[in-house]
């Protein structure tokens, strides 16, 4: 059996853009700015704003926000 690899890595958020087109809540999404402590890996996750969000990323951004606490 090959080993697995496995690593741990603490993502920030560091920064959130929200976008409005229209004013029409379904144009509507919000960009968030991510990193690894160390800032060597870098992304972008984003989603709808407000009944248009997604729960799977709703959950993601609530361990973002747990894991800052935990850093700081």
């Amino acid at each position: 059996m090959a080993p697995i690899n496995c690593y741990i890595m603490i993502l920030l958020l560091n920064k959130s853009f929200r976008f409005d087109v229209n004013e029409e809540p379904s144009d509507q999404a919000v960009l968030y700015a991510i990193s690894s402590v160390d800032r060597l890996v870098r992304g972008i996750l984003v989603n709808g704003y407000g009944i248009y969000s997604e729960d799977s990323t709703n959950e993601i951004l609530d361990k973002l926000k747990n894991s800052h606490k935990k850093t700081h």
